[in-house]
């Protein structure tokens, strides 16, 4: 496993989009994957094993990266350590995620969602209550990469990054800190506007 820094980022759920971010920032940050649907975070952690976890970069400089997340579970506790969590599940899951989370989320955490739906920030005062003033959320309109899991659990592809992708911060005055701390763990691409 490579060295991490300070920044423990939550990645949620289990499907493409979960498996390439976790690839992507376990090479530089503890990153924690987490799956409430079913059985899928120990199927993933089994899938892995003790290997690395390759992500293929189509068209990249560097056209493969091997990393290995912190841990892969359904313990909803693991917010408490939590600067960042990236929800990639679909938005019928994201209240339980919300609710999961909320007694453990610590102030000044950042939630992204991607893709989120309208009315995802009321859905997140909601789940959180008095707690949502303290925490940062980010809706974004999509996801930043074309990306497909080539073996579950182990193996994914990135087929194309895009340029740009909108993201809306509540509440706004919290915008400099949620774009800039997303934009410094995606990296250069896509720009988050």
């Amino acid at each position: 496993m490579s060295d991490v820094t300070d920044c423990c980022v939550l990645v949620c759920g289990g499907g493409n989009a979960a498996q390439v971010v976790t690839g992507l920032l376990s090479t530089r940050y503890k990153t924690i994957a987490v799956s409430f649907f079913a059985d899928e975070a120990a199927k993933w952690k089994a899938a892995l094993g003790r290997d690395s976890f390759e992500l293929t970069t189509e068209g990249a400089a560097v056209g493969k990266i091997v990393s290995k997340p912190f841990d892969i579970t359904n313990d909803p506790s693991v917010a408490a350590q939590a600067d960042v969590i990236l929800l990639a599940v679909p938005s019928i899951a994201h209240g339980e995620y919300f609710e999961k989370f909320a007694p453990y989320m610590k102030k000044g955490t950042i939630v992204g969602v991607m893709p989120a739906r309208s009315g995802g920030d009321i859905l997140f005062a909601k789940k959180l209550g008095d707690k949502a003033k303290d925490m940062i959320f980010v809706g974004f309109e999509t996801l930043p990469w074309a990306c497909r899991f080539t073996e579950w659990g182990r193996k994914a592809t990135i087929l194309g990054t895009k340029n740009t992708i909108l993201g809306a911060v509540t509440p706004p005055e919290k915008k400099a800190k949620a774009i800039g701390t997303l934009q410094w763990l995606l990296g250069p691409f896509p720009l988050i506007i």
